[in-house]
């Protein structure tokens, strides 16, 4: 017999009002809660045997095991099953509530299984999260999606593609998306596009041609969003990114030449 059922709840008002067994002799009724005892000790709802098993479980003589089950049967007080000098009685009401303790337990797994897991994604979270601040990245600010104008003025003031003329390289970049059906023209692709572009070694182009250099100090040149001043052998001029012509400087005529 197990610690946790060494009592019974015994309902007295259950067992007197209960029509079928009140049928039953008082033998027979003392019979069965004899082996209503014996099934809570075992935690079992079935007690099966021999007549003569059966009769040493709860004090009796074997004839009368089986006068009592054969009267328990006939007043349908248990499941009954006789044969052979053997004998199975199972209680339904004890079996119901075994039942519903299994249920019980077995709900009561899940919901701490899902605690659980529930508790090992908050801390999979909060340890994304921690890592995120760490980075110098809010886990609750999303973050923004660039629009192309944006990227290519970021690109363009960008010092590490100063060599790069990006106006021309993103119309140039459009027309091969033009003639790509599916492909689209995005940051990452234009990055991998301008990074191809190797920037002038030593005062010279991969091409052996001479790099045209900014002169400095001319502020309002040097900011201009669509030109760049370059010197050359005849002096300074400005080259337009969009004609791709050189002209001479105007905020400067120091440096240009006739």
């Amino acid at each position: 017999m197990s610690n946790k059922n060494w009592w019974l709840k015994f309902e007295y008002r259950l067992w007197q009002s209960d029509a079928a067994l009140s049928q039953c002799s008082l033998a027979a009724r003392g019979f069965w809660l004899e082996l209503i005892c014996s099934m809570h000790s075992q935690d079992t709802d079935t007690v099966s045997g021999t007549f003569e098993q059966i009769a040493r479980s709860v004090r009796c003589d074997s004839s009368e095991v089986a006068k009592y089950s054969l009267e328990l049967k006939n007043a349908n007080v248990a499941d009954v099953t006789l044969g052979n000098g053997n004998v199975t009685l199972t209680s339904r009401k004890i079996k119901r509530e075994l039942s519903s303790r299994e249920q019980t337990r077995l709900r009561v797994q899940r919901h701490r299984s899902n605690e659980n897991v529930t508790a090992h994604s908050k801390s999979k979270s909060k340890s994304k999260s921690k890592k995120e601040e760490e980075r110098g990245v809010s886990a609750s600010t999303p973050r923004t999606k660039q629009t192309q104008e944006e990227w290519v003025t970021e690109l363009a003031t960008d010092p590490v593609y100063s060599h790069v003329n990006i106006p021309h390289e993103l119309g140039k970049a459009q027309k091969w998306i033009d003639a790509h059906i599916g492909r689209r023209l995005t940051k990452q692709f234009f990055l991998k596009w301008i990074n191809r572009i190797d920037p002038p070694l030593n005062g010279f182009h991969s091409n052996g041609n001479s790099a045209p250099k900014l002169l400095v100090g001319c502020d309002v040149c040097l900011n201009h969003p669509d030109h760049s001043i370059i010197a050359n052998k005849g002096g300074g001029y400005i080259l337009d990114r969009v004609s791709r012509q050189m002209k001479k400087c105007q905020c400067h005529p120091e440096y240009g030449s006739a």
